[in-house]
Order: structure tokens, then C-alpha cells, then sequence
């Protein structure tokens, strides 16, 4: 029997590691995945839903999360579901892996939010390459929106230098009057 929910994380972690959350029942694969996804990424793992959501809070917060569909207890979508209404969570890429390979079926995961459905049996290959891709371009898309903060706290910093310049011209001239607090506050608003 399988003994879950379990971390395995069987890298050496390093600050700019990859955290990738896998949500599969079948043992066979989930060694599978683990003994080839652990080389690329910090792998936890989880054999259904509700396993997995019961590790959420005693591990790193995932990078993204890769879930089959079909799991006892709580299946994929469920997962999902519930993934989505935690707000510290809903914005974790999701994959979903799976042998429900119809093309409704694709569609609905898809239609859900997922970032991508990947149909069983699979290519290693193409599904690291695609967990890289996601991650890479959801890393480009927060430094473009830090870029973005920054650039618009310079441009507030540029406008209001002269307004701080002034304010401390302003204190220095009460503090040599002897002004108090009260009487600035009333200066201020009779400006």
C-alpha cells in the first residue's frame, strides 16, 4: 500500500530550485516521476487531492502542481477546485496529467484554468520541457510586473522630490520660529 502523503524531496535544495507539487495514486508512476522529475525540480508528492492538500501546509509553496484526474478520496478536479479558492494558492500553475484522453475531457480541464492537460501515456521529454516553459515564462511575467512597480515608485519618487524639499524647508523654518506642531497642521491647511 502506498504511504502517503509523504515529501519526497530528494535534492539538495537550493534557493532557486524549482517546487513542483505531483498528485498521482499509481505507485509505479509516481516512482517514476519522482525518480526522474526529482533531477530537474524539488519534487513533493501526494497520492490524491485531499493527501495533498493536507501536505500544502508543511511544504515549500509550490512553483506549480501536476495532478491527475482520476484519485480516490479527491479526485483532480476537486483538487483544483479547492486550489482555487485558497488565495494564497491560486495563482500556482496547474497541469493535469492524465488517462482521461478524451478530447471533452481535455477541454474541461482546460476550461477550468489549468495551464495545460497532459493526456496519458506521456513524453518525459515534453513534460519537463513544458513544466520549464510554464515556470520560465511565469518568472518573466513577475520581473516584468516588479519592473513595471519599480519603474512607477521612481517616477512618484521624481514628482514629489521637490514637494519633500519644500516640506523640510518648511519644518526647518518652524523649528528656527519655534512653531509647534499645531500651528503647522494650521498653516498647512490655510496653504
Amino acid at each position: 500500500t502506498i504511504q502517503y502523503p509523504r515529501v519526497r524531496d530528494n535534492r539538495k535544495t537550493d534557493r532557486n530550485s524549482y517546487k513542483v507539487l505531483v498528485v498521482e495514486d499509481n505507485e509505479q508512476l509516481m516512482d517514476f516521476l519522482n525518480e526522474n522529475l526529482r533531477k530537474e525540480f524539488d519534487l513533493f508528492c501526494a497520492e490524491n487531492g485531499k493527501s495533498a492538500l493536507q501536505l500544502l501546509p508543511v511544504i515549500p509553496k509550490p512553483d506549480i502542481i501536476i495532478s491527475d484526474i482520476m484519485m480516490e478520496k479527491m479526485d483532480g478536479y476537486r483538487f483544483y477546485d479547492a486550489i482555487k479558492k485558497r488565495a494564497s494558492l491560486r495563482d500556482i500553475p496547474f497541469l493535469f496529467l492524465s488517462a482521461k484522453n478524451t478530447q471533452a475531457e481535455r477541454v474541461k480541464g482546460i476550461s477550468m484554468g489549468a495551464i495545460d492537460y497532459i493526456p496519458k501515456p506521456f513524453n518525459l521529454d515534453e513534460l519537463i520541457a513544458k513544466i520549464n516553459s510554464i515556470l520560465e515564462m511565469r518568472e518573466r511575467q513577475i520581473n516584468s510586473g516588479l519592473e513595471s512597480i519599480e519603474a512607477e515608485v521612481l517616477e512618484l519618487f521624481k514628482k514629489n522630490r521637490g514637494k519633500n524639499k519644500k516640506l523640510e524647508l518648511f519644518d526647518r523654518k518652524c523649528d528656527q520660529y519655534g512653531i509647534t506642531n499645531r500651528e503647522k497642521q494650521i498653516i498647512k491647511k490655510i496653504k
